[in-house]
């Protein structure tokens, strides 16, 4: 650009037509702000330079431009080619004090056939020094009448706060861009008009363009740090959250296993209290009794079935007794004779015959006495005999006397 700039021009020659190719931009394109998801729009390097020192020129006042460019589409998304920019000046207002009239479409355009024959209108720029960006009703206004189309934007610059950002049609609502693209390349065009339509600069300073870049580099530095810093952010909560979630669930589960452990150790005291009392009685009455290890229901069954045989065993006695009394009734004299003989004898005879039995594992008093003697008549005797204090009080090991029948 210094090149071009250093050759002598005269702003009143006519300028040849020059139908600048505009795919190379696509190769050294740059990104500012995120990757747009509709419209994309590609801002050339000597329109952003122009446009950033006219409106800090006129950073007291708000100011408006027309941008200049092509409408395409790569790779089936629609492109906006911002390759120029022509000035609106202040003087041409309304008596309402609109930016934007019919007036200003007519000049733009005479300005449009002059420097930039083969391109169209793609919208404007509006600065605002020091309210930052945003969208005023005027804006919308002058964009529902005068940019209709899909492919037209809407530029806001803050020169007071070096802040930029471009608005696009989204259906029916004008919607913030979330990112441009910046590209250089040859531009003899806009380049002609800079010339011709200096912002109050010598042509030394329009040609300095470092500051411009360096300008450019800081932003697109500052804006990447700035995304950076949120998705930091957004990362830091969020782990915050996650650890803060963690920490409350594993207090809660604290305090449930310490009020089972409480629980279960008062449970444990109360069984050992009243294990002590059971062994302190069982030593004191020194009895043990056993039980086969069997169910209850068990036991039960077996008990009932000892009652049935024992009536049925005391059934068969009782007729036998009968049978016996018979038998007595036909006996003759001799007979009592000799039993009084008998009883004389069993008076000087030796004490009566005992069996001893020893108290197994399972045991109990009346299947004993059924196993030894086939009745349960025997019962009360071997209680006597033996001097227990109940029929149900007998332990492992002990040694029974059972009567020995005759």
């Amino acid at each position: 650009m210094s090149e071009f700039l250093n050759d002598s021009f005269d702003s009143g020659d006519e300028l040849k037509e020059d139908i600048t190719d505009t795919s190379p931009f696509l190769e050294n394109a740059k990104l500012i702000g995120e990757s747009p998801t509709g419209l994309k729009i590609y801002l050339e390097d000597y329109v952003y330079t122009y446009l950033y020192k006219y409106a800090k020129f006129y950073r007291g006042e708000e100011r408006a431009a027309a941008l200049i460019g092509t409408f395409m589409e790569d790779s089936g998304q629609m492109c906006a080619v911002i390759s120029g920019a022509v000035q609106i000046p202040p003087e041409t207002k309304g008596e309402t004090g609109e930016l934007f009239l019919e007036t200003h479409l007519e000049e733009i355009q005479k300005q449009m056939e002059k420097y930039f024959p083969d391109k169209e209108l793609m919208g404007w720029m509006h600065t605002q020094p020091g309210y930052g960006i945003f969208l005023t009703t005027q804006d919308l206004l002058i964009q529902k009448k005068y940019f209709k189309e899909a492919f037209q934007t809407l530029m806001i610059i803050d020169p007071i706060e070096d802040m930029d950002a471009f608005f696009a049609w989204e259906g029916e609502e004008l919607r913030s861009v979330k990112g441009y693209y910046l590209y250089y390349h040859k531009n003899e065009q806009m380049q002609n008009y800079m010339i011709a339509n200096k912002i109050g600069l010598s042509s030394e300073e329009l040609n300095d363009r470092e500051d411009v870049v360096m300008h450019f580099r800081k932003k697109d530095r500052m804006r990447r740090q700035e995304i950076q810093n949120k998705k930091i952010m957004r990362m830091v909560t969020t782990l915050s959250c996650v650890l803060f979630l963690m920490c409350a669930t594993m207090a809660v589960n604290l305090i449930q296993y310490k009020e089972r452990l409480a629980r279960l150790e008062t449970e444990l005291d109360h069984i050992g209290s009243n294990y002590s009392d059971i062994l302190k009685r069982l030593d004191k009455e020194n009895l043990q009794v056993v039980f086969a290890e069997e169910n209850i229901e068990d036991i039960i069954t077996e008990t009932e079935e000892y009652a049935v045989i024992s009536a049925e065993a005391t059934e068969i006695d009782k007729g036998n007794e009968d049978n016996n009394k018979n038998e007595e009734n036909t006996a003759n004299a001799d007979h009592e004779n000799r039993e009084a003989n008998n009883e004389t004898k069993e008076e000087t005879a030796e004490p009566e015959a005992v069996d001893y039995y020893t108290v197994q594992k399972g045991d109990n008093l009346i299947k004993i006495c059924y196993q030894h003697y086939k009745t349960t008549n025997m019962l009360g005797k071997i209680v006597e005999m033996n001097n227990l204090e109940s029929p149900n009080k007998i332990y492992e090991g002990q040694v029974l006397k059972l009567p020995r029948l005759q």
